[in-house]
């Protein structure tokens, strides 16, 4: 919150940064009460790429969990032929999202040796710098069983991978795929 014309914030500065005197830092304002929305500067910013000997330890890679097509989603599921990819990505010190070389937000499917850079479907959550999710529409997959990576870095380049397997069947108008009889066995009255 503003109080005085000042407000204070923190992020957590990934390890791939290049040191130097021309950093920017902008920050966007809203202020509910008066409907209005700022922004403010602070230039120019020295960055060292020096880890501080206070910052937390890194206690493992990234948490991926895997969605296709909704969140009811589990490994081995059928999607359409078209499902979007939901991606939801946890790490207590912050996920990068620098898009640098090396340390992109990637995509594979079925071990491809082309990976897809999906670094700029991924949103934070509100309010946060270490979770969020990365939402990727796939388009026209064949019809059959895949499999699907995605591999994500913390702020200290510490790579994660998450694999899922799905069955892509182009959808019609009604289809059952798994029918459950409950009770099972059907009583009689």
């Amino acid at each position: 919150s503003v109080q005085n014309s000042e407000y204070a914030g923190g992020l957590v500065v990934p390890d791939d940064i290049t040191g130097g005197d021309d950093g920017l830092i902008t920050a966007y304002l809203w202020d509910e009460a008066s409907k209005q929305d700022y922004i403010s500067y602070y230039y120019p910013l020295a960055l060292s790429d020096e880890v501080q000997a206070d910052a937390p330890a890194n206690d493992g890679p990234p948490q991926i969990s895997l969605y296709l097509g909704s969140y009811d989603f589990r490994d081995g599921d059928t999607v359409s032929t078209s499902p979007t990819l939901y991606a939801k990505i946890v790490d207590e010190n912050g996920i990068n999202v620098t898009g640098s070389p090396g340390h992109n937000m990637l995509l594979v499917m079925d071990n491809s040796i082309q990976p897809i850079s999906v670094t700029q479907y991924f949103s934070h959550d509100k309010d946060s710098y270490s979770s969020g999710t990365l939402v990727y529409p796939l388009k026209d997959i064949s019809e059959g069983m895949h499999t699907l990576q995605v591999i994500a870095f913390d702020s200290y380049n510490l790579p994660a991978v998450q694999t899922t397997n799905f069955v892509a069947k182009a959808s019609s108008a009604i289809s059952i795929e798994d029918l459950l009889i409950y009770p099972n066995p059907i009583k009689k009255d």
